[in-house]
């Protein structure tokens, strides 16, 4: 490398010189020390400022809150002394009245009046009187009378006049009286005494009186809830430090804590630590009771937290600070603005050295006009930095181009020796560049190629200038590889070959690429036989290669059958194991003129050059004869049929596409007429086709309307003598609006292999039910209602719902109910369909075995479900006179019947002759025009009405 793209040797070690080089420029910057001293004056300033501002509004409002609070506290003392004095009197009234002065008043009438003063004055918690001697003589409960109480301190300073005795606790009185409203619960009490003296100045004893503090929480709570402030409290303590009353806010709290704070006698506000650990301002005040305080000396305390009654000082200086902040920030950056303007050359010039010095040798040093200092330095260095970037621009241009390119760059001498190589050399070749240094080139030459043509590409160099071509070298390990080669010499100012430079690459994976895709593109990947795009190229070759030698060939078209019912029961892995074994089978029958080639999902296609018709449906039988074995797949068997459509060249068509459509619409015949079969494209089968799609489409558009055309006819079903009607078949009809009356024997198969079979069935299902609900309440006897199920519909798991809904729905009996299946149907899906039939046969339908003769007659199956009835199809009843092979059938079925308790029912009966020979084989029910046609609703009430007699049920014999 140059110089200038060094770069650090590590993050750590970068972000360390990027510190340092941070770190060193605001140490130097003029702007950045002049903004910090700056910052640094005001700061201090404001925060002295705030203090001395916080101080003086704090001290002040110190002396408001400190007169506020002392306040509080002298009206509290005021309102509880008020309140002394004004008991005391009524005490000393009571004292003085002349029933308690005369000693000849009952001691009964002495109580009640005592009753009378404490209900009118309820702050009294106690009233009684003693004797002379310091003896109870009643109170207003009657419960202490007789008790000695002359050693009680309100007895002996009653005795004196009118005393207090300060709060204490009442543990006797606590027994009978309420707990107090406020404080923990305890009961204390204040005492006033005052003696009593009769008319003769005789003393008789001393009335005593014992106040609840109760009254003292009423008068503090009546005065705080005039404040609007919750901060502020206040509390009652006594001479002995005794907490007397205190806030809500310290009933938490134990009494014993306060009883050991002494509280500072001294009654100017100040500001306190209390127990609880926080600093209150407070204010306190006497109260005194009377002249005889020497007992009663409380204290009135007002106070407030500290932090709640500074608050406004606090939030002042605060904003005192954040001011002088917010000014001092806005000072520094209008400082810093004017200073960023007139340094702002210096530093861009700084900032670019700075630049060039970290090794970004792109930088501009940028340029002032003008004659200052400043201005001339910067015009000098961009000068200087200009013409040394010119002539490094070049230099670092090459080497990061030599050095970053993909391919292999070799500089040689006159003679072929190795002077120079880049990194991607080194990677390519495994040569290490210190290693190749002055070796001839011929060390990469390979076994491949002879002497004579590397010989033959210097001869090229050194006549036109240059070679390019792919050659194939050899790595230091021996490995040989091919590589796209540019070689070019390089003259001097003399005109002779001075140098050469060789450029190549390997292209080992672009032709691997290139031969994967060429894989991909042409085969497929599950099977490895050729794929649709491979077949399309083949095709087209073929029928090139047909034209031109008027030639002919044929494509056969394979479709497995019902492979979609393996990947839906053991999964799509087992499919695709499936279908390599199919590839696997078929290849086997081919030769390798034949293509074989996956057309898509479970499609083959079979190109057979040169083959007539026959020699295509042989290959298709030998195809199928293939599959006929099972397949095992993780120990399980599947077995696989398949449907094949032949298209040939040019009978069938003579264009790709056109071939591909005949196959698909003879396989597609094949499918229609059973599968597991063998068709050859003919020009009926697109009218086929094109019928099949215009039934479907008329079809799909009708029962997208109200008004679809779909109808039921009802063919009776008679006892064999025709006297009675034990049951009628439902057959659909439908009339198209475009097509007119279409047969069920054009539309059904279409819906079933279109599956708007079940939406038909639906349909059905609901109006024949409906019609047989009608039906049935106009008759007196009983008859069966048939109905055809499709064997698509066997495997639609809606069937079963709808047709119990359907039942529910018009409460029918499921006995009254026939299904008709086929042969055909019990074949399909014989699992789903077994279990079905089960289901139907528990819910107590009947079941019946329709066009029986034609299909499997798997007695198997019949004998597993054991249906109701036995339907005889049709054409051999109509050919019983004439085919013995007919009246065979028609006979093995009566037997049938017989044997496994079967009603037989014999179908198509037109003529006496029919119904003769059907009698001389057993009893039929007959099902056929020789009785009646199919009736559409109103005929076929008609008939019945005919009918509509008591006539009992004819029974199989």
């Amino acid at each position: 490398m140059l110089d200038g793209e060094q770069k650090p040797a590590n993050s750590a070690a970068h972000f360390k010189k990027m510190f340092v080089s941070q770190y060193l420029g605001f140490r130097h910057s003029i702007s950045m020390q002049l903004g910090v001293w700056v910052v640094t004056i005001v700061i201090l300033i404001v925060l002295s400022l705030g203090e001395v501002v916080g101080r003086f509004v704090q001290e002040q409002i110190k002396k408001e809150q400190s007169f506020w609070l002392n306040t509080l506290a002298s009206t509290m003392a005021s309102r509880l002394q008020q309140h002394m004095l004004s008991v005391s009197k009524q005490v000393v009234l009571l004292a003085n009245l002349p029933q308690m002065t005369d000693s000849s008043v009952p001691l009964s009438e002495k109580q009640l009046l005592m009753q009378r003063v404490r209900d009118a004055y309820p702050q009294f918690t106690y009233l009684g009187i003693t004797d002379a001697n310091g003896v109870i003589q009643t109170d207003i409960f009657g419960l202490l009378a007789g008790k000695n109480v002359a050693q009680r301190e309100w007895f002996i300073k009653g005795q004196n006049g009118l005393s207090f005795v300060d709060v204490h606790d009442a543990f006797l009185l606590a027994q009978h009286l309420p707990k107090p409203k406020y404080g923990d619960g305890l009961l204390r009490l204040v005492d006033i005494s005052v003696p009593i003296i009769s008319n003769k100045d005789q003393f008789l004893g001393v009335l005593g009186a014992h106040l609840s503090l109760d009254w003292a929480y009423e008068e503090k709570n009546r005065l705080l809830d005039k404040l609007e402030s919750t901060a502020v409290q206040l509390l009652i303590y006594n001479s002995r430090g005794e907490l007397l009353l205190s806030s809500e806010v310290w009933s938490d709290e134990k009494l014993p804590a306060f009883t050991q704070f002494k509280f500072n006698q001294n009654l100017s506000p100040q500001v306190m630590r209390w127990p609880d650990g926080q600093d209150y301002l407070s204010a306190t005040a006497v109260v005194s009771a009377s002249n005889n305080t020497e007992s009663l000396n409380w204290r009135v305390v007002a106070y407030k937290p500290a932090a709640v009654a500074f608050a406004p000082a606090i939030a002042l200086h605060n904003r005192i600070l954040w001011l002088g902040l917010l000014f001092s920030l806005i000072l520094a950056a209008l400082l810093g603005l004017f200073i960023r303007f007139k340094l702002a050359p210096l530093r861009l010039i700084d900032q670019a050295a700075e630049q060039l010095r970290q090794g970004e040798l792109n930088t501009q040093i940028p340029s002032f006009s003008g004659e200052s200092e400043i201005a001339r330095l910067s015009r000098s260095l961009s000068k200087l930095v200009n013409e040394l970037q010119q002539q490094n621009t070049e230099l670092r241009l090459n080497e990061r181009v030599f050095q970053n390119v993909r391919q292999a760059i070799v500089i040689l001498d006159a003679a072929g020796k190795v002077v120079r190589v880049n990194s991607s050399f080194e990677q390519i070749t495994g040569y290490p560049a210190e290693e190749v240094a002055g070796e001839s080139f011929r060390m990469l030459y390979s076994s491949r190629h002879s002497k004579n043509f590397y010989d033959q590409n210097w001869a090229d160099v050194f006549r036109n200038g240059i070679w390019s071509n792919e050659v194939w070298y050899r790595r230091k390990d021996g490995f040989e590889y091919p590589a796209m080669l540019s070689l070019t010499g390089l003259h001097s100012e003399t005109g002779d070959v001075s140098h050469f430079v060789a450029l190549f690459e390997d292209i080992s994976e672009q032709l691997l690429q290139k031969e994967r895709l060429l894989q991909l593109a042409n085969f497929d990947r599950l099977t490895g036989i050729s794929n649709r795009y491979g077949l399309e190229q083949k095709l087209a070759a073929l029928v090139q290669q047909a034209e031109d030698d008027n030639s002919v060939f044929a494509l056969l078209l394979v479709d497995l059958d019902n492979f979609k019912n393996i990947n839906d029961s053991v999964g799509h892995a087992a499919g695709d194991q499936v279908l390599k074994l199919v590839c696997q089978r078929f290849d086997g029958c081919l030769d390798e003129k034949v293509t074989l080639a996956r057309w898509g999902g479970d499609e083959f296609v079979v190109l057979l050059p040169r083959a007539t018709v026959a020699e295509a449906i042989n290959l298709g039988e030998r195809l199928l004869a293939m599959l006929k074995l099972p397949f095992v797949v993780d120990r399980v068997h599947h077995f696989v049929s398949a449907t094949i459509g032949i298209a040939t060249y040019p009978e069938s068509s003579k264009f790709v596409g056109d071939l591909l459509r005949c196959a698909d619409a003879a396989m597609y015949l094949a499918k229609k007429l059973g599968k597991n079969r063998i068709e050859v494209y003919r020009k009926e089968i697109d009218q086929a086709l094109s019928d099949f799609l215009v039934i479907e489409n008329r079809l799909r558009f009708s029962l997208n309307q109200t008004e679809n055309g779909l109808a039921l006819a009802y063919q009776p079903q008679f006892s064999m003598d025709g006297e009675q009607i034990i049951g009628a078949e439902a057959l659909l009809r439908w009339h198209d609006t475009e097509l007119g009356n279409v047969g069920p024997d054009r539309f059904i198969p279409v819906a079933e292999q279109t599956q708007l079979i079940s939406l038909i069935g639906k349909f059905v299902i609901e109006q024949a039910l409906a019609d047989y609900q009608r039906l049935q309440s106009s008759v007196n006897f009983p008859f069966t209602l048939s109905l055809n199920i499709s064997p698509v519909q066997l495997t639609d798991d809606d069937f079963l719902p709808t047709l119990e809904a359907s039942v529910s729905k018009y409460r029918l009996a499921r006995q009254s109910i026939c299904l008709e299946i086929t042969e055909t149907a019990l074949m399909t899906e014989k699992c789903k369909v077994t279990e079905l039939l089960k289901q139907i046969k528990q819910l107590g339908y009947l079941v019946s075995i329709d066009d029986f003769g034609i299909g499997y007659s798997s007695l198997q199956y019949l004998s597993t479900f054991k249906p109701h009835e036995i339907k005889v199809d049709r054409s051999f009843v109509q050919a019983i006179d004439t085919d013995e092979f007919s009246r065979n059938i028609v006979v093995f079925t009566m037997s049938l019947a017989k044997e496994l308790n079967l009603i037989p029912i014999a179908e198509g009966v037109e003529s006496t002759a029919q119904m003769n020979t059907l009698r001389s084989i057993g009893y039929f029910n007959i099902q056929g025009y020789l009785y009646s046609k199919p009736l559409f609703y109103d005929d076929f009430y008609d008939v019945l009405q005919q009918f509509n007699t008591t006539i009992p049920q004819q029974t199989n014999s």
